[in-house]
Formats: structure tokens, C-alpha cells, sequence
């Protein structure tokens, strides 16, 4: 069994979005408890042990320095924290997908917030398309895929409709490219603190719509995942390309790998 978390980033309907993410964590259930010891591990080098196991990580609030106990963190601590929660891809050798929808795109005879949505919806397609096709090629046929996404009411119902239709060929991605081989059943939703690995997928969504929006520190954020890896396709996603990229290591000896996984 292979869990696929999801978590989104720049689905604001605000005039400044200028691209939506969404990030897909692929975690296979024997690598559950590594992923999470790690995350544990780096929350226990920030956080108060008293207040360890009620904590939950939100990079947009880390990076802002707004909410205790950030206010009295120097910048260049709550960035750490973030950069030190992104290297879990190469510390427990996990894959993730990445999906983006640019503002660029929108069909502007829709409003401001049905525009937001429907960047949403192609980035979530994207992603899930991307996290189907590159565990189909690394995971044994038998593996199946469950999707846990974190809990957001205003869009639970869209995302079932839309991963029922994914699933039967009818969303973009599957109708040009076919149907996705190991996602099956409803998609799954859940708070962050009850999924723990939706921590991860909010770090990296939130590192990705800061490096395709060329925001300060994105650079830094990427390098702390990819250190002396080749970041061709992922350039090209950021240079206005629609698709999907999936990223991850094949083994500990190796430099990160990264697969465009193709346009719409």
C-alpha cells in the first residue's frame, strides 16, 4: 500500500497569485513510521519538548515570524526549520509530485474566485496524475495508491468529483495521457495533525509556489532538497510550461532524479 499525501499552495483568489501548487508526498506504508520518526526529529530541534507532540507545522506561519513562537525567531531559524523539514526526501528516500496551474492561463470570462478554483483543481489533477504515473514505475504491480488530503470544507466535494472523475478517464491529465494505474477509492480527508505526513506536503508545496513565483528565498528552499541535482525540467515548469513533475531518489548513494511528466 502506498499513501499519497496532498496539501496545495497559492489558492488565494488575490490579484498577486500568480501560480496555484499542489504537492502529492508518496510515502509506501513500510516507509510510514521512518518518515515519521524524522519528522519528529526536526520539530524536536525547534519546539519545546513540552509542546511537541501538539505541534504542527505550517511553513506560511514559520516564514512569516507573525504567531508565537515565531515573533521571537531570528529569520534565518524559522527558514532553517523549513529547509530542514523539505530534506526528508533525501533523508528516507521518498518521492513527491508537484502540480501547478499559472494565473497566466485563467480564463478571465470567469470571476476572480472561480478562477482560483480551477487553478486548484488542474494543479490537484496534475499532481495525482504525476504521483499515479511515477509510482506505477517505481512501486511492484501489486502496490495500490490511497490519496489523503488535508481537510478543507469549501473544496471537499469538488476534489471527490474530481478524483471519481480521474479515475474513470474523464479529468484533462487522463484523458490525454489514459488512466491512472494504482489510485483507487475515494479520496481521504484528514486534519494535519492526525496525518502527520500532510506536514510534508504543506513544506513543499509551500517551497514550489515560492520557487515558480521566483519569491525571495526560493532558491535556498529548493537547494535543501536538490543540492547537486540537474533542475532542467523543473526550470522549465517555472518558465511558464503546464505539466507535472515528479522528484525523488533511487537510492542514498545517488543525486535526486527529476521526470517531467508532460503537458496539457
Amino acid at each position: 500500500m502506498v499513501n499519497i499525501y496532498v496539501d496545495e499552495a497559492g489558492t488565494s483568489p488575490a490579484e498577486h497569485e500568480s501560480v496555484t501548487v499542489v504537492a502529492a508526498v508518496i510515502i509506501p506504508h513500510n516507509k510510514w513510521r521512518e518518515v515519521e520518526n524524522f519528522r519528529q526529529k526536526v520539530v524536536s530541534e525547534y519546539i519545546q519538548t513540552d509542546a511537541c507532540d501538539r505541534f504542527i507545522f505550517h511553513a506560511k506561519d514559520i516564514t512569516s515570524g507573525k504567531k508565537t513562537p515565531y515573533t521571537d525567531w531570528s529569520v534565518e531559524k524559522r527558514w532553517q526549520f523549513v529547509k530542514d523539514m523539505l530534506s526528508v526526501i533525501r533523508a528516507s528516500e521518498i518521492t513527491i509530485s508537484i502540480g501547478a496551474a499559472l494565473a497566466a492561463d485563467d480564463d478571465l470570462t470567469l470571476s476572480r474566485k472561480d478562477r482560483a478554483t480551477r487553478r486548484h483543481l488542474t494543479a490537484h489533477d496534475r499532481a495525482l496524475y504525476a504521483a499515479d504515473a511515477i509510482s506505477d514505475r517505481i512501486y511492484p504491480p501489486s502496490e495500490i495508491a490511497t490519496v489523503i488530503s488535508e481537510d478543507t470544507n469549501k473544496m471537499r466535494q469538488t476534489l471527490r468529483k474530481l478524483h471519481w472523475e480521474m479515475q474513470r478517464q474523464r479529468s484533462s491529465m487522463t484523458r490525454k495521457f489514459g488512466s491512472v494505474r494504482r489510485i483507487v477509492g475515494a479520496i481521504h480527508f484528514a486534519e494535519k495533525k492526525y496525518e502527520p505526513p500532510l506536514q510534508f506536503a504543506d513544506a513543499y508545496a509551500f517551497a514550489f509556489r515560492r520557487f515558480f513565483s521566483q519569491h525571495k528565498y526560493a532558491e535556498d528552499l529548493i537547494q535543501a532538497m536538490f543540492t547537486g541535482t540537474n533542475l532542467t525540467d523543473i526550470e522549465h515548469l517555472r518558465d511558464g510550461t503546464k505539466g507535472a513533475i515528479a522528484i525523488g531518489m533511487t537510492d542514498r548513494s545517488s543525486d535526486l532524479y527529476s521526470r517531467f511528466l508532460g503537458n496539457t
